[in-house]
This record gives structure tokens, sequence and C-alpha cells, in this order.
């Protein structure tokens, strides 16, 4: 199973297998619960803010483009917490991948396009929303 055990720590198949993009969907799961508070019951809202707020440790040590922008996506729904810094950690390194593999024929985070490319459009139109930062 792909969650976050009762200790804070990512499962031991998460730590092996390198399930970034799993973890962050994970993470933009859990903001899109939070954002949806006025609709769900109270008791699932506190759990998905519990699980995010203890995933938060992990959140420095994704490096895949989707699993940066996906973690961006979760944490903008924690509105008033002190997660801006990965919202602002996160996005300069999707600029320095981009920047990374800019050239005049391509202009992309990646040299190459995969499945779910727009959520990083997504994430660095929300990083730039959050943080007002004009680098992203």
């Amino acid at each position: 199973m792909n969650y976050v055990d009762g200790y804070g720590n990512f499962t031991v198949q998460n730590e092996l297998d390198n399930l970034e993009d799993a973890n962050g969907r994970a993470v933009w799961a859990l903001g899109e619960v939070i954002g949806l508070a006025n609709l769900l019951p109270e008791r699932i809202v506190k759990l998905a803010i519990e699980l995010l707020e203890r995933t938060s440790r992990h959140a420095m040590v994704y490096y895949s483009t989707r699993s940066m922008a996906f973690t961006i996506k979760g944490f903008s729904f924690m509105k008033g917490k002190n997660y801006k810094a990965i919202i602002e950690v996160l996005p300069d390194r999707l600029v320095a991948m981009f920047e990374h593999e800019n050239t005049t024929d391509w202009q992309w985070y990646e040299s190459y396009l995969t499945y779910g490319n727009i959520v990083i459009s997504e994430a660095m139109l929300i990083a730039y929303e959050t943080t007002a930062d004009r680098q992203i």
C-alpha cells in the first residue's frame, strides 16, 4: 500500500521502489479533500489535514517533475498553514529543470513529453499565485 503509516513514515515499498509519483498524487488527493471541507464530514477533513501535515516532512525529497507538481497542488490547499516554503522550493527546482532542458527548439521541463504534463503548468501557476514570485 502507498500510505503514511502511524509513525509518519512512508511505507517500505515507497522507500524501496521510489514511488514519488504515487506519493505526490496522494498529497494532491489529500489537498483536494481539504479543499472540499465545506462539503465533507469534518472527521474526514481532519484526517486529511493530519496526514498532509505528517507527509510535509517528506515533501522536499521529491525530484521528479510530476511528483513535485502534484505536491505543490496538494499543499496549496493548506491555507493559513506554514507550508509556503514547500510551494517556494519545489517550483524553483522545476524552474531549474526547465532552464536545463530549454533550447530554441525545445521549451519544456524534461527532454520528452509524457503523461500528466499539464500538472506541471498548473503547479507553476499555483506557485505563482501563492508566492507572487515573478521568477516562477
